[in-house]
Formats: structure tokens, C-alpha cells, sequence
């Protein structure tokens, strides 16, 4: 588990190694309330190959809502295995994963494209 204090990078970094590892218990720790949009990777087997961080993005289309303090897109990039056909396998795709302040921890709340 990073420290209560880890960027929102390290956070990404730790919930790719869990899902990786099918740390089910891990990835729910470092979701939003205990839950994680990644839970179903781990539930399928699914992974993410040669993933890389890119960048953190502020998304200040989240913080027009009272629930989230502060809120980031961490974009990286993976080559998905075990996916569902949206994701083709061994295709290297670009992800954001949205992350939140919670009580001075970020946590993942939310993945997409893009």
C-alpha cells in the first residue's frame, strides 16, 4: 500500500501492480470507498502489460461536484491482455485513470479512454 501521502502517479502505479498481481483486496483499497473500477479486471484475469505513466492532468470537470475536493487524470499506457473486445489484445491503448483526494490519500474513482 503507498503511503497516505503518495502522488497520484505512485496510487496508478500500485493499483497496476495489484490488478497485475490479481490483488483483489489491494485494488479495492485503492478505489473510492473501497471499490475500484478495476476490481473486474482482477475478477477476469485481465492485465496490463508494459504499462508506462505518462502524464497527471487536473480534471476540473470533476470538481464542479461538492463530493470531490480535487480530482486528476493520470494518462498511461498499456498493452491490455484478457480484456473484452474493447480492448484488443496486445494493442498498445492510452487510459486515464481518475483519481480523488479523500481525506489527503488519492484514491482511483473512475478509468476511461482517453
Amino acid at each position: 500500500m503507498p503511503p497516505p501521502d503518495a502522488s497520484p502517479a505512485h496510487v496508478v502505479q500500485a493499483t497496476i501492480d495489484a490488478v497485475n498481481a490479481g490483488d483483489l483486496e489491494m485494488v479495492r483499497r485503492l478505489g473510492q470507498d473501497g471499490g475500484s473500477p478495476f476490481e473486474i479486471w482482477v475478477e477476469t484475469g485481465a492485465t496490463m502489460r508494459d504499462a508506462q505513466i505518462l502524464q497527471t492532468l487536473s480534471e476540473s470537470d470533476y470538481n464542479e461536484y461538492a463530493f470531490y475536493q480535487d480530482a486528476v487524470n493520470v494518462q498511461v499506457s498499456f498493452i491490455p491482455e484478457g480484456t473484452d473486445e474493447s480492448m484488443p489484445a496486445g494493442r498498445s491503448i492510452t487510459w486515464g485513470f481518475l483519481l480523488t483526494d479523500v481525506s489527503g490519500s488519492w484514491r482511483v474513482f473512475d478509468s476511461g479512454q482517453g
